[in-house]
């Protein structure tokens, strides 16, 4: 079985700024002591639910796409309530 790739030009993109948008990375801890980094994404006043979504699925699939299989990570996204957003690795 395989599977053929849409050519980008024929799905419809809607481009957000998100220019205004404060990102912070740390070294966090997971629940089992082992270091992990977290990324936290604080969007702008009037952001809304779907472009938090959007941005954290479009992130998620860049951090999925451009990790070596053999790093074995699991990329987890975690939307918290008010504006602000975390996204973990």
């Amino acid at each position: 079985m395989s599977a053929t790739a849409a050519p980008l030009d024929i799905v419809p993109l809607k481009v957000m700024d998100f220019s205004d948008a404060r990102m912070s990375l740390a070294l966090a801890k997971s629940r089992y002591g082992t270091a992990q980094p977290q990324l936290d994404i604080i969007l702008p006043p009037g952001a809304t639910h779907r472009q938090l979504s959007a941005l954290l699925h479009a992130l998620s699939a860049n951090l999925e796409l451009n990790t070596p299989v053999s790093e074995r990570w699991l990329i987890r996204q975690d939307c918290c309530s008010g504006r602000t957003v975390a996204a973990s690795t």
